[in-house]
């Protein structure tokens, strides 16, 4: 499975780069195969996802520091569905279901407007299995490069 065009920023592509290690033949690696450990470098930008049998929703594992502000804190044993409603939220549902009904990874790379400011969010989202096909674990690399945005975008601060 070819690696996203798109990925260019270094810390994604050593994510897909790992996650492709570990795959080695099949369509995805084993989630037992995916350790948070082997990861440090990334883990500031890491989310780790599970995804149950049966629903009620997907339930975050790891949440690195970095996406504590933009997801509405630490959702760490939360479902995904517990983030506070803004565009980042709607972005990164959507990602997750997309690889949910393809089974491959995803890759976002979109402006958004979080807390009244102009955030360039980048996303590589990426399935893992415990045994078989089906997707049982999101593993996400997310950065949040305010810089890359367009200025022009900021809205002023609304308090709510």
């Amino acid at each position: 499975m070819a690696k996203p065009a798109a990925v260019t920023a270094p810390l994604l592509q050593q994510l897909y780069d790992y996650w492709d290690g570990r795959r080695r033949l099949r369509m995805m690696p084993l989630a037992a195969d995916v350790s948070i450990a082997d990861l440090d470098a990334l883990n500031d930008h890491l989310l780790v996802i599970d995804v149950p049998r049966f629903p009620p929703g997907l339930a975050i594992r790891f949440q690195g520091e970095a996406l504590v502000g933009i997801m509405g804190g630490d959702l760490i044993g939360r479902n995904l569905e517990a983030m506070r409603a803004s565009e980042f939220s709607a972005l990164l549902q959507q990602a997750s279901r997309s690889l949910l009904a393809t089974r491959a990874p995803q890759f976002v790379s979109e402006d958004c407007i979080h807390d009244g400011r102009a955030h360039h969010i980048e996303a590589l989202l990426l399935p893992a299995s415990r045994g078989g096909s089906s997707v049982d674990l999101l593993l996400c690399g997310i950065l949040i490069d305010a810089a890359k945005a367009d200025s022009s975008q900021a809205l002023p601060k609304v308090n709510s």
